[in-house]
């Protein structure tokens, strides 16, 4: 299976707030923003998923953090998670990831929710499911599954797997356990099996929002289109601060030599990804790393 090669979307994901309602950073209990190096301990590397996978794109959220910036009431209700199952508050949920790819018949979505659970509360729910099968439990987990679906909950962590097309080897209840098995270090993260993610997640500075991808090396330049040769890798990072909203574009290059400053110049200024920044963005460069940042209203 070939990675698909990517073409560059837009830029960096987006918090919409209400002004006039933000505290300045840091976050939740000053612990400031979220690390994508935390979302990625809990990705296990594509192809323990399946063997046909070798990449997935993963987004996240800090709800608590965001919530503790954003005071206004509705937010509960606008941005809060909403898990199957489970009704935590913004407040009780860490960080919220998503995580998906499909490469032909093999389709792989599940999300991840990091924080505070109720499990007496959530299991009572899935109990009353009538379609819904006790799985037993694993690690500290409690697992329950329908046929194309898995839900593993403990008190720090909810695991769902979304409807998908998996191969044998890819069940919803083998998915989830997978994925708590990379959280106590027992299997291989996203990371320790790509070098690319591994630089990608090092890269993109904290935020209320991140996200990332690998793929194979975009081949072609055409940098007011959105597209930069031998890219590998692309994250971003987003962190409310008062009423502007600090972005960053992480981009990762096969090689060094592939960094071309003409070409991030050009993708900077005329792609429109960044028509929203008050400034023209800056551009930095570190080894095969290239960082856009800028500032955009919330």
């Amino acid at each position: 299976m070939q990675r698909r090669e990517f073409v560059l979307g837009s830029a960096g994901v987006g918090v919409t707030a209400v002004a006039g309602c933000l505290d300045a950073v840091p976050g939740l209990g000053g612990s400031g923003p979220g690390s994508f190096d935390d979302i990625v301990a809990w990705l296990p590397e594509p192809s323990a998923l399946s063997g046909e996978l070798n990449h997935y794109s993963v987004s996240a959220t800090t709800p608590a953090e965001i919530a503790d910036q954003i005071k206004e009431p509705l937010f509960e209700n606008n941005y809060r998670p909403n898990p199957p199952y489970a009704n935590p508050t913004a407040r009780d949920v860490e960080y919220s990831i998503e995580a998906e790819s499909t490469v032909a018949d093999v389709s792989v979505n599940f999300q991840i929710y990091v924080g505070s659970f109720n499990v007496e509360w959530v299991e009572q729910r899935l109990r009353n499911d009538d379609g819904i099968t006790s799985e037993g439990n694993h690690e500290e987990f409690q697992v329950y599954s329908t046929d194309s679906q898995a839900y593993a909950v403990s008190e720090d962590a909810y695991v769902v797997t979304e409807e998908a097309n998996f191969l044998e080897e890819s069940e919803p209840v083998a998915v989830a356990e997978t994925i708590i098995d990379t959280s106590v270090g027992d299997v291989d993260t996203y990371a320790d099996a790509s070098d690319n993610m591994d630089v990608l997640a090092d890269a993109i500075p904290s935020g209320h929002e991140l996200a990332g991808e690998t793929f194979e090396p975009v081949e072609g330049s055409e940098p007011a289109n959105g597209q930069l040769e031998r890219l590998v890798a692309r994250g971003s990072s987003s962190t409310l601060d008062g009423n502007v909203t600090k972005a960053a574009t992480v981009l990762v290059f096969e090689d060094e030599t592939d960094v071309r400053e003409r070409d991030l110049e050009e993708f900077a200024q005329e792609s429109g990804e960044f028509s929203e920044y008050r400034d023209t963005p800056e551009i930095s460069t570190d080894g095969r790393v290239a960082t856009i940042e800028g500032q955009r209203p919330t």
